[in-house]
């Protein structure tokens, strides 16, 4: 198998200014990576995508600053098809495996996502999500401790 960089495809196809090859490059991460993020997308270069976003799903208008880390089979896009707006992922960000996060949302610098978490609210910088709040009672919210 070959070993290729999801990250240099996405700038080789910024960079192109051949619109069949910007295509081809999208066509290509889509089938070879099993994910959807495109090369127009407001991603920056050093955002690492964990075992090449395989399965990942990337809105085009979202913005992903520097820094950040996505695991695999991450979904980041708008809340309803009609919808605009997008999230918004400050620097150095981590994404755990199989985390969604949609809507109208900015996630702050140094923010954990927990894996399989549903985060579609503002999360301030540096706040660790490890698990659905919208599931807990206050019952269940009193016998958590942070670190």
């Amino acid at each position: 198998m070959l070993d290729i960089d999801i990250n240099k495809l996405l700038k080789k196809g910024r960079n192109s200014k051949s619109r069949i090859y910007k295509k081809i490059i999208n066509w290509f991460i889509r089938h070879y990576f099993s994910c959807d993020i495109k090369y127009n997308s407001k991603i920056s270069d050093t955002v690492y995508f964990a075992h090449n976003g395989l399965g990942t799903v990337i809105n085009e208008d979202c913005i992903i600053e520097s820094g950040c880390v996505i695991q695999h089979h991450v979904t980041i896009g708008r809340k309803r098809l009609k919808d605009k707006k997008v999230p918004y992922l400050h620097k150095n960000v981590y994404v755990g495996t199989g985390a969604i996060i949609l809507g109208e949302i900015e996630i702050g610098e140094n923010a954990i996502i927990g894996a399989g978490v549903l985060v579609d609210y503002n999360v301030k910088s540096g706040e660790k999500i490890i698990f659905n709040k919208r599931f807990l009672d206050k019952e269940d919210t009193q016998n958590i401790k942070d670190d």
